[in-house]
């Protein structure tokens, strides 16, 4: 053994004197400093101290702390002293882990034989500063860590040579480049994250977002950290420099995302007040926590007159007397990082960072101009954050009140907690929220998702020009953590696609570019151009109206509604779209999807002991003509009823039963899923025409399958070619907000009536979809259990969300609002409809690793409206949403007043007999 050791002393020995053009003592502090605190175990021990035991929200706090585990650490004595001024308060069990860290390396020093060199040893270990002087005093009282001419040494040295047995050999550069003063940093950002010295998996959450890195050495960074290949300096590319740079916008926005989702408003607040009662705005954090750690970085800001980012120093007049409202809310957004629905960005505008800095600044280096285009560069203002925008309470904050996030409180003690949207606002037995499976993926903090017993990766590339992706199996733990079997080998379907630009009609679009071709969204995906097929409007007498035809991809057939249920249990309007778009006749001409009993023959369908339960719904393939097999119904047993969460029912004899299990125990049979409504019982009933073309006996059933009433009576009529009119349907008056303001907003594809709600078309990868259902060994996929997981992303009770499946394979999404006189609650679903189709389009890793969710590559929200209507003794016109008229405003009238209460009831869902 001492062989060994004496080995790989002299190993090292000559490795230092090959540096002649070094002078000894430099060596000797080199060697020190890099064996010692330098050393990179020690950096990633510090790290993780700093990481496990400050709230990540502390950012400079912990920006500080994370210093100590860099290559250039503050030279203190005491590092939590140190702390405590940038700090709300230094948690005990930060030093008792910094402690232990110095423990290791006091053992070192307990090695040496000469109780003179232990103490001394201790005592410049314990202090933690390495610079010449101390080395000079370990080396007097200890003598030279290497003989020159081989002679024995302490054995203190030998136990520090093996402590940094595995790393690299010390950096020649030692502490001697780091800067005297110390920089630690604030500021919008991502907590970096140090992740264990070792670990067997991945962070496959946030290597899902190396790509949306823009420089490529970030690239490399990203890599590195979250495949278990990380460096010192990769930690530090990534953490110090990437994430803090206004470029990178969309790798940060993406890594929190893993971290921390947007949510809608906050409330509670008591030094960031002016940020309660915004429903409109999302944050990522917003909590007391986050309210408190807000007022600290504050305070900090005001006691030191100093501003610190990682990128520029900005010295400060006493913010006291210079608009410490705006340096309030600045310290307030910093926390809790106010979401931009349509941009990756979260930076203060450049307005008002040229404001307060012309304004507070203080011997600037730089100028004002320089600086606010390093923090809030001019190409990137879109979205910008408004400090004006927090500086007054709310305008909203009589109102907000009614709208209700029932998972922001976390109620959830296991699982995942998703908003009940069959609970409306005024039942009060009805809890708003479920409590589902969940699994967790990453490393800590970890991402949720809902229940997978697999994600889709991203993968390292082979080169530039491509990206790789495959599937990783996991098994849920105790805890729902996704507990994965190997590393990046464990990989299964692993494809790569070359990230090539497409040309389509003259234009040049690049890999994942999103545009809009007329009615159609469209994506460049490695060369191809894959759009919905949506068959838009052509003004009569136009020229293209003659090249309309029954024929793929847009299939412009006859207006001609004659329903037919294809095999994978989609309503189309008649034969020739059928035949048009490649789908195999399931029924009967003349008879939608939902007019066939699934049930009928249940005695041949289910085994014995079982019950025939309806469930209709469609199966996405990526070949819907060779779909033959897509069931219409569940078999429910005692042994499985459970499986069916949430499934409220009400049967045929009006009676409600909480649970597919209560249901199981009886002889009834389904009326419709939901809570029972008086006015859908048999006897008050009236059919209604849904948004995917089927008619259903009431507006619960319509509701109960998770679609939106495009109006009521049974569907008879398909859009025109010429005016994407129905001229036989009667369309509802929509909804009125007050005398003179109406709702407007778009009509769905393929259905007659407008919608007074947001609508999100949604591209299907189909070759996407193909590689998620061979990676989970289905056929197909429930278009149904595509929906739910979207209703997941809807935080806000009185939205209430409704897909389908269109005709060309897309999927159609609504988000209305259950309150549609309101215009704040259309606005607050118009907000939810905009940032869920920003995650879709970002590719954000809430939707790409979900394999249900993973095909979903591009989305566009059309969001609800208000016209301006000119008050009139007149009735509201049927059938029309946006009516212009005279500038000339006529008295108000009692029946037009009764008119628009009747129009609104309506629209709330309620009958109202005038009889």
């Amino acid at each position: 053994m001492f062989h060994k050791i004496r080995s790989r002393r002299q190993t090292f020995r000559l490795k230092m004197m090959n540096k002649l053009s070094l002078s000894f003592s430099f060596v000797l502090l080199t060697f020190f400093a890099a064996q010692c605190e330098s050393t990179a175990s020690q950096k990633q021990l510090l790290r993780s101290c700093c990481n496990e035991h400050v709230p990540g929200n502390w950012t400079q706090c912990l920006s500080t702390c994370l210093q100590f585990g860099s290559s250039c650490p503050p030279n203190v004595e005491n590092k939590t002293e140190y702390l405590s001024s940038y700090c709300p308060t230094v948690p005990s069990t930060l030093q008792d882990c910094f402690d232990n860290v110095t423990t290791s390396m006091l053992e070192c020093c307990n090695r040496s034989e000469n109780q003179g060199c232990r103490q001394v040893c201790r005592e410049q270990v314990t202090i933690g500063i390495f610079d010449d002087a101390s080395i000079q005093i370990v080396i007097a009282a200890c003598g030279s860590p290497y003989d020159l001419q081989g002679g024995p040494t302490d054995p203190m040295w030998d136990c520090f040579i093996l402590y940094n047995e595995g790393q690299t050999e010390p950096n020649s550069g030692g502490n001697s480049s780091c800067p005297n003063t110390p920089t630690p940093a604030t500021g919008p950002t991502v907590a970096p994250t140090a992740l264990p010295p070792t670990f067997n998996y991945a962070d496959w959450p946030r290597l899902q977002c190396c790509s949306m890195a823009n420089d490529s050495s970030c690239l490399d960074a990203c890599h590195y950290e979250y495949t278990g290949s990380r460096t010192t300096q990769s930690w530090e590319k990534l953490n110090l420099d990437c994430v803090f740079r206004a470029t990178e916008g969309r790798l940060v926005s993406c890594l929190q995302d893993v971290s921390t989702r947007c949510r809608s408003g906050c409330s509670g607040l008591q030094f960031c007040s002016n940020f309660n009662n915004k429903p409109l705005t999302s944050f990522r954090k917003c909590d007391a926590e986050a309210d408190t750690n807000a007022k600290a970085e504050y305070d900090n800001w005001v006691s030191q007159g100093v501003i610190r980012h990682p990128l520029v120093t900005i010295n400060t007049r006493p913010l006291t007397t210079c608009f410490p409202e705006r340096w309030k809310v600045l310290a307030c957004a910093f926390q809790m990082m106010p979401c931009q629905p349509k941009t990756d960005t979260s930076l203060i505008c450049k307005s008002d960072c040229l404001h307060l800095m012309r304004e507070c600044k203080s011997n600037l280096l730089q100028s004002e101009e320089e600086i606010c285009e390093i923090l809030s560069p001019s190409y990137l203002q879109e979205g910008c954050i408004r400090i004006d925008d927090f500086l007054n309470d709310s305008y909203y904050k009589e109102d907000a009140s009614f709208l209700t996030t029932p998972c922001s409180s976390s109620p959830c003690t296991t699982g995942k907690c998703i908003v009940n949207q069959a609970c409306s606002t005024n039942e009060a037995s009805c809890l708003p929220y479920h409590c589902v499976e969940e699994a967790q993926v990453g490393h800590s903090p970890k991402m949720s998702l809902e229940k997978v017993n697999l994600v889709q990766a991203s993968l390292l590339p082979g080169n530039r020009e491509e990206s790789c992706h495959g599937y990783v199996n996991c098994t849920l733990d105790s805890n729902g953590e996704c507990v994965f079997g190997g590393k990046l080998s464990n990989v299964s379907g692993r494809y790569c696609i070359e990230e090539a630009s497409c040309s389509y009609k003259g234009k040049n679009y690049s890999h994942h570019d999103i545009f809009s071709d007329d009615c159609n969204i469209c994506q460049c995906i490695s060369s191809y151009i894959n759009c919905t097929h949506h068959d838009c409007p052509v003004p009569q007498g136009s020229a293209s109206i003659a090249s309309k035809t029954c024929s793929p991809p847009y299939c412009s057939c006859p207006s001609l509604y004659q329903p037919i249920c294809s095999s994978n249990g989609l309503t189309l309007p008649n034969l020739f779209h059928l035949n048009c778009h490649g789908y195999t006749d399931g029924g009967a001409i003349g008879q939608s999807c939902y007019q066939n009993n699934p049930c009928s023959s249940s005695a041949s369908l289910c085994p014995s002991g079982s019950k025939c339960i309806p469930a209709r719904h469609t199966c996405m393939s990526a070949n819907g003509s060779a779909l033959q097999d897509c069931p219409q119904y569940y078999c429910v047993s005692s042994n499985n009823c459970d499986q069916y969460q949430g499934s409220v029912i009400c049967d045929q004899s009006g009676s409600e039963h909480e649970s597919m299990c209560d249901f199981t125990n009886t002889n009834e049979k389904v009326d419709y899923y939901g809570h029972c409504k008086i006015q859908c019982s048999i006897n008050r009933r009236r059919p209604v025409c849904s948004v995917n073309g089927d008619t259903y006996p009431s507006v619960c059933h319509a509701r109960g399958m998770g679609v939106a009433i495009d109006y009521y009576s049974e569907c008879n009529d398909v859009p025109r070619i010429e005016t994407g009119k129905c001229e036989k349907v009667k369309c509802p008056d929509m909804p009125f907000m007050n005398t003179t303001e109406q709702c407007t907003g778009p009509t769905p594809p393929g259905a007659c009536c407008q919608q007074c709600g947001s609508l999100i078309n949604i591209l299907v990868n189909k070759v996407q979809l193909s590689r998620s259902s061979q990676a989970m060994n289905v056929d197909s996929i429930d278009s149904t259990r595509i929906i739910n997981r979207l209703k997941a992303f809807v935080d806000i009770l009185q939205c209430q969300l409704y897909g389908h499946q269109a005709v060309d394979g897309s999927i159609v999404v609504l988000l209305l609002p259950s309150n549609m006189t309101s215009w704040l609650n259309i606005e607050a679903c118009n907000a939810v409809s905009t940032r869920l189709s920003t995650l879709i389009n970002r590719r954000s890793p809430l939707i790409a690793m979900d394999p249900y969710l993973s095909f979903l590559t591009a989305a566009r929200s059309s969001p609800a409206g208000k016209v301006e209507r000119p008050l009139s003794t007149q009735e509201p016109s049927t059938g029309s949403a946006g009516i212009s008229g005279s500038s000339s405003l006529a008295p108000v009238s009692g029946l037009f007043l009764l008119s628009i209460i009747i129009v609104n009831l309506f629209w709330a869902g309620l009958s109202l007999d005038l009889r």
